[in-house]
C-alpha cells in the first residue's frame, strides 16, 4: 500500500494525470481577472512580481479565462485570437475592465507596488496602459497612471501615443489631461503622423481646436475676416490674382490653413504664371498639418514628383496609409495605394495588390479607382482580370456617375460607336462635353 501511494505521488508530481498546481503568478493573473482585490494584494504582499510575463500552459489559461470574459465563445475567430496573442500583464488587464472604479482600484495598488506602465498589449492596437484609458475614456484612471510616472508621449514605432488615441476618439477631457503632463501635439511616430493629423482627417473638430490652441496654430476667424476671404475669392475667380495672393497672404500668416491651402493651389498650378514649386510646397505645410485631406495628398503628390522638395516616395506612400484611416480620405487613399502598388513606388511591384486596392477603392466609389479598373478589363493586363468590355463599361459608368473626364470620355466612343453598346449619339455627346471639364486633383 505504501508503495502504491508513493508510485501515486510520483505520477502526480509528473502530471499525468493532466492536474497541474497554479504558480503564484498566474494566481495574481487570475485575482486581477476576477476582481479579486484582497487575493491580488495578498500575492503582492508576498512579493509575486506584477510585472512578470506568464509562459507556457499558464499563459493559455490565462489567455482563455481572459477571452471567456471579453464575451468570446471557444473555438470563435475572436476567441482564437485573443488565446494566440495574449500577452497582457496584471496592469493592462486591470486597465482594460469595464468598470472604471474597479480598475482605478486595481491600477493604484498595482502602481504602490512600482508596476511597469511601459508595457504593450500584444493584441493589434498594440495599447500602452495610458492609451488604453483613453480608449475605455477612463479619466481617473488617465490621472493616475500620469501621477505615477506614465510616459505621456509613450509610442511604439509606428503605433499612436496616447493624445493620438484621443484625437482619434475625439475625446477633449483626456486630450486636456494629457496636455497638462507634457503630451506632445508635435509628437510624430514613424510614418509621420501627429494628432494634429489626426484630429484633421477625422474632423473632430473640438479636440483639434484644442491641439491647434496648445500648438500656437489656432486662428479664431471674425466676420470681417469671412468677407475679406470672399473678396479673395472672388478675386481669384475673376483671374485677379495678384489680389486674391495678397489678402490669402495675411490669414496665411495669421495661421489660417484655408488660405495656405488656397495658396499652395495657385502656386503649383502648372499653366499659370504663378506657378512656382517652392511656394507650393511651403503654403501646403501647414493645411497638411492640421489633417486637412487634401493638402496631405497634395503633399504625397509632390514627394513622389519631388515638386518643389527632394523626392521621398516612402513618405508619400506612409501618408497615403495615414489617409486610408478615415472615412472620408479611405477610397482616394485606397486608389493611390493600388497604384504604388502597381508602379513600384514606395513599395515592390506587386499586381495582386494592385488589383486588391483598386477594387477596394471603386467599392467605396473612388472614380479615379472605377476608372482604372474600366482600363484593366478593356485589356485584361493585371492579374485575376481577362478581357471584358461589358464589365469595363460598368466601372466607367460608375467613375461617369462622379462626372470623371476619362471615364466619360471611353463612354462618349463607345456609344457613339455602338461598340458593346446600342449607339447613342447624344448620349455620346454628353459624356463628350463631361470629358472636356477640368478637375481638381485636391
Amino acid at each position: 500500500m505504501k508503495k502504491l501511494f508513493l508510485i501515486f505521488t510520483f505520477l502526480f508530481s509528473l502530471n499525468v494525470f493532466g492536474f497541474s498546481q497554479s504558480s503564484d503568478l498566474l494566481r495574481l493573473y487570475k485575482a486581477v481577472l476576477e476582481n479579486d482585490f484582497d487575493g491580488a494584494e495578498t500575492l503582492l504582499k508576498k512579493g509575486v512580481n506584477p510585472n512578470e510575463h506568464l509562459t507556457g500552459d499558464e499563459r493559455v489559461q490565462a489567455a482563455e479565462r481572459y477571452a471567456e470574459k471579453a464575451g468570446f465563445k471557444s473555438g470563435d475567430a475572436e476567441f482564437n485570437y485573443a488565446v494566440e496573442n495574449f500577452d497582457e500583464t496584471p496592469i493592462l488587464i486591470s486597465v482594460n475592465k469595464g468598470n472604471e472604479e474597479i480598475s482605478l482600484e486595481f491600477v493604484k495598488l498595482l502602481c504602490a507596488y512600482k508596476v511597469d506602465l511601459s508595457v504593450f498589449s500584444g493584441f493589434s492596437d498594440h495599447h500602452s496602459p495610458l492609451s488604453l484609458a483613453v480608449a475605455n475614456g477612463y479619466l481617473n484612471v488617465l490621472r493616475c497612471l500620469l501621477e505615477n510616472g506614465a510616459d505621456a508621449n509613450i509610442c511604439r514605432s509606428y503605433d499612436w501615443t496616447p493624445l493620438m488615441w484621443a484625437a482619434y476618439y475625439d475625446d477633449v477631457e483626456c486630450a486636456e489631461i494629457l496636455l497638462e503632463h507634457g503630451a506632445d501635439v508635435f509628437y510624430k511616430n514613424e510614418i509621420g503622423e501627429t494628432a494634429l493629423i489626426l484630429a484633421g482627417i477625422f474632423f473632430h473638430s473640438e479636440v483639434s481646436n484644442l491641439l491647434q490652441k496648445t500648438a500656437g496654430l489656432f486662428y479664431d476667424c471674425t466676420e470681417d475676416d469671412v468677407e475679406k476671404f470672399e473678396q479673395a475669392e472672388l478675386f481669384e475667380r475673376n483671374r485677379k490674382i495678384d489680389e486674391a495672393i495678397k489678402i490669402y497672404k495675411t490669414f496665411a500668416e495669421k495661421n489660417d490653413r484655408l488660405s495656405s491651402k488656397c495658396l499652395a493651389w495657385i502656386y503649383k498650378n502648372k499653366d499659370s504664371e504663378y506657378f512656382n514649386p517652392e511656394l507650393a510646397w511651403k503654403y501646403v505645410q501647414l493645411p497638411a498639418s492640421l489633417g486637412d485631406a487634401g493638402a496631405l495628398i497634395c503633399k504625397a503628390n509632390f514627394l513622389i514628383e519631388g515638386f518643389g522638395t527632394e523626392k521621398n516616395e516612402s513618405m508619400a506612400f506612409d501618408i497615403f496609409n495615414t489617409l486610408s484611416k478615415a472615412d472620408n480620405s479611405k477610397p482616394f487613399a485606397f486608389f493611390r495605394i493600388a497604384q504604388c502598388f502597381e508602379n513600384g513606388i514606395a513599395v515592390d511591384k506587386d499586381l495582386d495588390a494592385a488589383v486588391y486596392f483598386y477594387k477596394k477603392a471603386a467599392d467605396l466609389k473612388c472614380p479615379q479607382a472605377n476608372y482604372r479598373l474600366g482600363k484593366v478589363y478593356q485589356t485584361g493586363d493585371l492579374p485575376g482580370t481577362t478581357r471584358d468590355e461589358q464589365k469595363a463599361i460598368s466601372y466607367f459608368k460608375e467613375a461617369a456617375y462622379f462626372e470623371d473626364p476619362s471615364a466619360c470620355k471611353e463612354l462618349s466612343i463607345y456609344f457613339s460607336e455602338g461598340k458593346y453598346v446600342q449607339k447613342d449619339l447624344e448620349l455620346a455627346e454628353e459624356y463628350k462635353k463631361f470629358s472636356e471639364r477640368k478637375v481638381s486633383d485636391w
